[in-house]
């Protein structure tokens, strides 16, 4: 068979492919209508990552590799599509005002939000971790704070799953001082209580004391909930563990102050807000998600890459990827900002150790 012929029935098959591309993505724009009208998010990395096996499955061994860029190109190339096709599809909402919180006034994500705003910000509460996420992405207000990290405890996992999966972006970063008191109704006092309301965060927080004090425990949405909680029950054998500022707003006695187990106690909020962002000039620090192709020494390759180039690593979370068991993506904060050249070229040479890569965010990180 001459080159002509071979040219031709490649040309055949081109032409077949371009057709079955015409079709996937129509296909697509009908599955982002399904998704925007039932408030689902664009990006699902466990159908991604199933559909990309399968291909590979179905390819000889000495392509799947191939056939790996080739569907991963395809899926980012029907991601785009479905994100520009959602975009279009959603009402535009009215303009956003405000940062949510978690919980109610006197909780310490309240407490974070008047740090970062400042005292005249217009606040409002939030029920989950989900509702602040899902709340800046309908456009229902313009900002949230959502907890992340604490300095004893470590990563916020609930809060940290969302942020790869919801159109939304980190533009700043606030962290909190976080003293715990035990506070109690009028006539009550340490002896007195029996049982602790709070949070499971402050509760494990404060683990040392409340058990030396052989305390039962109650877990309540938030900190403040607990201290309302609390007044409203006006039941010396319970007691809340919140903030003196929560205890002063609901009209409770500080029985004992600063009871964490470790003075060193921060938790850091970042502010999100909506998808479409610019970073600053003056950005430096970025949080981004990384999805590491399956195979030894993929993860050593990614960091490798940043340290060759000189960008300092912050902080580094593992969480697995819901509906691919055993398989993990890599939260990664590091300073920078996209616009720097070692940066770009760490993100560029990032991708032949990594299945997708995704920025949540380029802002300033916090100083004291």
């Amino acid at each position: 068979m001459d080159i002509s012929a071979l040219r031709e029935e490649i040309d055949s098959i081109d032409s077949q492919l371009a057709a079955l591309f015409q079709r996937r993505m129509e296909i697509s724009a009908a599955v982002a209508e399904f998704k925007s009208a039932n408030g689902l998010p664009v990006l699902d990395r466990a159908r991604e990552l199933a559909v990309i096996k399968r291909a590979e499955e179905r390819t000889d061994p000495a392509l799947q590799p191939l056939a790996r860029r080739f569907f991963e190109q395809l899926m980012a190339l029907s991601r785009e599509r479905q994100q520009a096709l959602v975009r279009q599809i959603a009402p535009t909402p009215p303009a956003a005002e405000g940062v949510a919180y978690l919980g109610i006034e006197g909780s310490f994500s309240h407490e974070a939000a008047l740090q970062a705003f400042g005292e005249g910000a217009r606040c409002m509460p939030a029920a989950t971790f989900e509702e602040l996420v899902e709340g800046v992405e309908a456009g229902q207000w313009q900002y949230a704070m959502l907890p992340v990290e604490n300095s004893l405890t470590g990563g916020i996992f609930g809060a940290i799953d969302l942020l790869s999966n919801h159109a939304v972006r980190i533009t700043g970063e606030t962290v909190l001082s976080v003293r715990h008191c035990l506070l109690g109704v009028s006539g009550s006092a340490i002896e007195t209580v029996k049982t602790v309301l709070s949070h499971p965060q402050p509760l494990e927080q404060c683990r040392v004391f409340i058990r030396r004090q052989g305390y039962r425990q109650q877990t309540c949405g938030s900190t403040a909930e607990a201290a309302m909680e609390v007044a409203h029950r006006a039941d010396t054998g319970i007691a809340a563990i919140a903030s003196a500022a929560a205890g002063k707003r609901y009209g409770l006695h500080t029985l004992m102050a600063d009871i964490q187990d470790n003075s060193a106690n921060y938790t850091r909020f970042v502010v999100i807000g909506a998808a479409s962002f610019a970073a600053l000039p003056d950005a430096n620090k970025i949080s981004a998600v990384f999805v590491v192709e399956h195979r030894p020494g993929t993860l050593y390759g990614l960091l490798r890459v940043f340290a060759d180039r000189g960008v300092n690593i912050l902080n580094l979370i593992s969480r697995p990827i819901a509906g691919a068991p055993w398989q993990y993506c890599f939260h990664m904060d590091f300073e920078g900002n996209l616009s720097d050249s070692n940066v770009k070229e760490a993100l560029i040479a990032a991708q032949s150790n990594c299945r997708d890569i995704l920025i949540l965010g380029n802002y300033k990180k916090w100083e004291a």
